[in-house]
Parts: structure tokens; sequence; C-alpha cells
């Protein structure tokens, strides 16, 4: 059944800290892409005004896949960041994560097209 609804390719970007800082002081991520199939849903959607647009999505991952809340997501070209926490989904029963689950967003001015 999950088979089926992971059928859209994307690009996972992973951030960690690369151990170095800008002259000012902040951290530079490295960042790493893995690419692989989920399932993507729109949930919201918000025009703030002719110049501003978001919109947040539910995207489901494969139990294997590593994600945290710093990491990001390309789906058909669009550049989307993770909102909070992803969630482990767990079978009560077995206790095994079945897939994960996270919300992601995406904001977006008159420049990106959007």
């Amino acid at each position: 059944m999950l088979a089926n609804l992971l059928n859209t390719p994307c690009t996972l970007i992973h951030r960690s800290n690369s151990g170095t800082t800008t002259r000012y002081g902040a951290k530079v991520k490295a960042e790493t892409t893995t690419t692989t199939l989920c399932a993507f849903q729109q949930r919201q959607r918000s025009d703030e005004d002719e110049e501003l647009a978001s919109s947040q999505w539910m995207l489901m991952l494969d139990a294997d896949e590593d994600v945290t809340n710093i990491d990001g997501v390309v789906v058909a070209g669009q550049r989307y960041e993770f909102f909070g926490q992803p969630w482990p989904v767990t079978n009560e029963q077995t206790g095994v994560t079945h897939h994960i689950e996270a919300t992601v967003t995406r904001v977006a001015g008159a420049e990106a097209g959007s």
C-alpha cells in the first residue's frame, strides 16, 4: 500500500554543521542530497498579497529515511523547508515505524514566479 503512495521523485536536502563559521560568527551548514520517492499533498495555501505566497504540504517518506527539522526537500523543481519535527508513524500493535510524515512549507515572492 505505502509503495503505491510513494511515487513522486524528490530530493532530500540534509543539513549538518560544517564546523566553520562566517566572519560574523554564524555557523555554516553543509548540505548533502539524497534522491528518493515520496508522497506529496498540499494542506494549506495563502496568497498574502500580489508579492508573497506561501503553502504548506504533507510529505510522506519511507521509514528508512533520515530527516530532521533543519532539512529541506525539492519536489518538481520547487524547494521546500521542513516545518517542525518529522513524525515517525508507528504501528501501535507492532511498534514498527511504518513511514515518516512531515510538514514542509514554501514561501515565494513574485520574483520566484509564484
